[in-house]
Order: C-alpha cells, then sequence, then structure tokens
C-alpha cells in the first residue's frame, strides 16, 4: 500500500511540473538596470502568481529592431512594449489584440484604474493598450529654511517677495560667516528659471499647454516673453548662480550642498533622499532644507508642471493569442493581479520577512533590503499608486511626498503629442534654446521676439510641427 502511495505521489509530482512547464508566458519589454537571474526578487512572485514559466525579457539597446525581428520572424511575444508613435501602425498591421473584449476577465484591473489612466490605453477610440499608472509629479524646488530664519524672513509667495529673499541670500550674509559668498538661487540650464516661468503661467522651451482650448508652445508662448522681463532683472542684480548656464551635471547640487546657494532647483530627491541629505549634514550640520510652493505672479500658481496623459509604460498583447483562449487568459490574469494588493506586494517590494513587514494595521514597513530592489518599474507593467509607494518606501520622507501629491500643476500635454518625421526637433530645441538664453541675458533685444518666433516657425519648420499637434490633440480630445 505505502509503494502505491509512493508512486501516486510521484507521478502527481511529475504531472504537475509537466503542467507548470507546459505553459510558458512570454514578455518582452524596453528597459535597463534588469538584475542577473539569481538576484532578481520579483520574477519568481510573478511565476508563483502565474502558476507557470515566465520568460521577462529585458532590452536595453535597439528595442525596436529586436521587437521587429521577433514579430517578422513569427515569435511574437505575449507582451511587450509598444512605442506610442507606433500604436497606431500597429494597430492598422493587426499586431495588438483589442483588450476592451476582454475586460470582464480583468475586474481588479478595472477597479484600480481612473478613467483617465483608462484613455490613456486607447488607440482610435478602442483599447490596444495597457498604459502603466503615470508617476505622481515631484517637487523641484528647496530653500534653506535656516537661512530665512537668520534673516527673519517668510518664506516667498510671490515674485516680489521671492525677488526680496534672492537679493537678502546674495547680499545680507544668510549663513553668517562674513563672507560675500552666496547666491540667492543655482540650478542647471534654463530650467533652473523654472519658479518665474510658472509664475507668469509658462513653462521651460518645448513644452504643450492648452490655454483656453488653444495649444500654446512655450517656446514662443508670449508669456515666456513676458517672463523674460522678470528673469533679466534678477540676473541684472547679481542674484542668482551667473554659472546657471554652463553648469553641468550636479555642479548645481553640489553647491547647493556646500551652502553657496539658498534656493536649488532640482527634483527633490537630490536633497531630500538619505544619501543626499547625509552629504549636505555632513558639510553643514545646522542646514535645514524646505521644499519651497510655487510663487504667485501673473500668470497665477504653480508648484510644478505635470503631463496628466503621460503613462509609465505601454504594453500589448499579442492579437494571435484571440485564437488560444486558455493562454490568454494567463496573460490577462497577470495585468488583473499586478492591480491587487499581492500583485502590487510581489511586483514592487519583493519578499515579505526579506524586504519588507507588515505593521498591526497591514501597511507596509520596508526592511533594509528593500533598496536592492531598484527594478520594479520592469515588473510592475501596470504602474503604481505612486504616493503610497512611496510613503511605504521612504517612510522618513513623509512630509515631502504627501507635499508632492498635493500640489498645484501646470498640465503639459508632449506625450500625446507625435513628432512628425518631417521635423526635425533636435534642431527646433536647439535654436529656441538659444535665442531664448541670448534673450535672458540681453546679448538680443526683446524687440527682436517677433523675428525669432518667425523663424522657428517657417525656417525651422515648428509651423508644420505645430499644426500636427493641434490636430492630434483635438483626434484625442484634449481640445475641448
Amino acid at each position: 500500500m505505502k509503494k502505491i502511495l509512493s508512486l501516486l505521489l510521484a507521478l502527481v509530482l511529475v504531472l504537475g511540473c509537466f503542467a507548470y512547464a507546459e505553459e510558458k508566458l512570454t514578455v518582452f519589454i524596453s528597459g535597463s538596470g534588469n538584475p542577473l537571474e539569481e538576484d532578481n526578487v520579483l520574477l519568481p512572485n510573478i511565476k508563483e502568481a502565474m502558476g507557470c514559466d515566465v520568460e521577462w525579457t529585458v532590452v536595453s539597446a535597439e528595442y525596436e529592431t529586436q521587437l521587429s525581428a521577433r514579430l517578422m520572424g513569427g515569435d511574437a511575444p505575449d507582451i511587450f512594449t509598444v512605442p506610442y508613435d507606433l500604436a497606431p501602425t500597429f494597430v492598422q498591421q493587426g499586431l495588438l489584440l483589442n483588450i476592451g473584449d476582454y475586460l470582464d476577465q480583468m475586474p481588479d484591473f478595472v477597479a484600480n484604474y481612473t478613467e483617465s489612466q483608462m484613455a490613456n490605453c486607447m488607440v482610435g477610440g478602442e483599447m490596444y493598450l495597457i498604459a502603466g499608472r503615470p508617476y505622481s509629479a515631484y517637487a523641484d524646488v528647496s530653500i534653506r529654511r535656516d537661512w530665512l530664519d537668520n534673516l527673519n524672513l517668510a518664506m516667498p509667495t510671490t515674485l516680489d517677495e521671492l525677488y526680496d529673499v534672492l537679493y537678502a541670500f546674495t547680499f545680507k550674509d544668510p549663513d553668517g560667516n562674513g563672507k560675500d559668498d552666496t547666491y540667492g538661487l543655482t540650478g542647471k540650464g534654463l530650467s533652473a528659471f523654472a519658479p518665474f516661468l510658472r509664475a507668469y503661467g509658462t513653462s521651460v522651451p518645448d513644452t504643450f499647454l492648452i490655454e483656453n482650448g488653444e495649444v500654446v508652445y512655450t517656446s514662443i508662448d508670449p508669456d515666456f516673453k513676458e517672463a523674460i522681463k522678470f528673469i533679466q532683472k534678477v540676473i541684472t542684480a547679481g542674484i542668482v548662480d551667473p554659472e546657471i548656464m554652463s553648469n553641468q551635471g550636479y555642479e548645481h547640487c553640489d553647491k547647493a550642498y556646500n551652502g553657496k546657494a539658498g534656493i536649488l532647483v532640482q527634483s527633490f530627491w537630490e536633497i531630500f533622499k538619505a544619501t543626499y541629505m547625509e552629504q549636505i549634514l555632513e558639510i553643514n550640520p545646522n542646514a535645514k532644507w524646505e521644499l519651497m510652493p510655487g510663487v504667485a505672479g501673473p500668470g497665477g500658481r504653480y508648484d510644478q508642471v505635470y503631463d496628466p496623459t503621460s503613462a509609465s509604460g505601454y504594453f500589448g498583447i499579442n492579437a494571435d493569442l484571440a485564437d488560444d483562449p486558455e493562454h490568454l487568459a494567463t496573460v490577462l490574469k497577470l495585468f488583473n493581479w499586478m492591480c491587487t494588493e499581492d500583485g502590487q506586494k510581489g511586483t514592487l517590494f519583493g519578499t515579505k520577512g526579506v524586504h519588507y513587514d507588515l505593521d498591526e494595521n497591514g501597511n507596509i514597513v520596508p526592511l533594509p533590503d528593500l533598496s536592492k530592489i531598484t527594478y520594479s518599474y520592469l515588473y510592475c507593467l501596470v504602474g503604481r499608486d505612486d504616493i503610497p509607494y512611496l510613503k511605504a518606501k521612504f517612510s522618513y520622507l513623509l512630509d515631502e511626498i504627501e507635499y508632492c501629491g498635493q500640489m498645484t500643476t501646470l498640465s503639459k500635454y508632449n506625450s500625446k503629442v507625435t513628432i512628425p518625421e518631417t521635423i526635425n526637433l533636435a534642431d527646433i530645441t536647439t535654436y529656441a534654446e538659444e535665442e531664448l538664453t541670448r534673450f535672458i541675458y540681453g546679448e538680443r533685444s526683446l524687440d527682436e521676439w517677433d523675428s525669432y518666433v518667425d523663424t522657428i516657425l517657417n525656417v525651422f519648420g515648428l509651423s508644420t510641427y505645430l499644426e500636427s499637434a493641434k490636430a492630434e490633440l483635438a483626434q484625442k480630445g484634449f481640445l475641448g
């Protein structure tokens, strides 16, 4: 009897292994930073949840070429990254499954996607993509609170108050060292002037905005011209880093870390993340940085510019799977599982007891090894609920992360604009940045603004790009 039971058990194990190996889900995506198989702690979670083998290929170079080779060679993966501008072509070629026909198999996916996030999945009015939920807007202006306190200044709320703070940070010895060695603000390139531009209701060059139902391209935005006048004022006063346009890499951050500037325009991560804050406090234990809200100006008050139509990635499902409903069910199960609590933990946080624990309320408590998981974006294809994720992973930054989630943002729409093949955007960008810099630093008179606009529109082809953008944004329903 024992021998028979042993044989039956062995048979069950063999059949179980055969069933596990019989089905294989293939994923082919664009990205970088994928760990070695033996160091990958997320893929095993996916395999366990799916109950089958999973081949997860991450391509870091020439993705489109490699994908094309697989598609043409009859080796189409089940799931693959879809370059957004190629999505309509893929649909026309019959490469993408109409996922909308199968949403009844994805209840958790449907429950966790907002209306706008579902809209990101559409191509020509039908759901041919899984668009990963977008990352949140991240604050990018930080200020020395201790310098404000030293000078008895309040947090600036208007452009005029910001000017006064910049002046005081430059000329009133905010660090009390008796030396004339500080500036009000530092950053890198034209983005350093973002706080001023936002107060005029505009943004850095090459940004698409929509104002009163009309498409606005910031490089030629009349509001940008008005902002330049204020920027010229702060430059003439000598109250911003004179090397803003020549700063390379993280030189501007180093200046801020070393107490040479009281306002830094840079993603807040590069100040508040522990590795950076430790450097700052080692240099100056009394330094106290805070996030600086946007200041009010002629164009309103905005903390950041953010694309609400963006996605963390676009993925398609092989259209041929419509003829293999059982395997298709596994593919749909993957996307649905990723939207569940278990799926989010399995693809973002790793293994309980190793990378995280749970407190008495079921909240995630990060363990030291969680910091080793730097590649979760390659596996959580549906994206993440960003603010709760960040709060769990960076529990020492709760105030800063909460602030990011509550910021007032100016909406841009670049992610939904396709560059026409006849347009050389690099040339448009280079010309705009060069000429705008000349305007800002007085090397070209603002009296020549109209000439600049005419040149970029008609010589560099911006007019064609703009007309294409207007038609595309209208077709996608963004112009009312």
